[in-house]
């Protein structure tokens, strides 16, 4: 099965023929934008519900599993915010930097406020001070 999609040009196309039928038919524009807004779904009632389990080993990494509508397994993308005793302040400045700059828009902005004031970021300071 290919899956196709229209052109610019051939959505324009597609869109001037049909406005084109739609004159000829003698329908009226405004109920075809009645009919569309009230068939219209929420945007918010198209996303999905996620379900998000962490597994957590104390001595090993966190294992992340999340679920779209209680049955469709996606996989995530994991960003560990933990800076407590293991980081030596270099190592803490370049997870910080390279974090940011492979973010963007709502997360981002996230990750800014999450990481400038971490929990446990004073095992990091405490290292600068030996």
């Amino acid at each position: 099965m290919t899956d196709t999609h229209p052109t610019d040009g051939q959505l324009l196309t597609q869109l001037a023929d049909l406005a084109a039928t739609v004159r000829a038919a003698g329908i009226d524009a405004a109920d075809i934008a009645r009919t569309v807004q009230a068939a219209a779904v929420p945007v918010g009632a198209m996303l999905p519900d996620l379900t998000v389990v962490v597994v957590r080993d104390p001595d090993g990494g966190d294992e992340v599993t999340v679920f779209a509508d209680d049955n469709q397994q996606l996989t995530p993308t994991t960003i560990v915010v933990d800076a407590g005793s293991g980081w030596a302040p270099d190592g803490w400045q370049t997870f910080v930097h390279d974090t940011l700059g492979s973010t963007s828009g709502a997360l981002h902005q996230h990750l800014q406020a999450v990481l400038a004031d971490p929990p446990g970021r004073d095992y990091i300071e405490r290292k600068e001070l030996r």
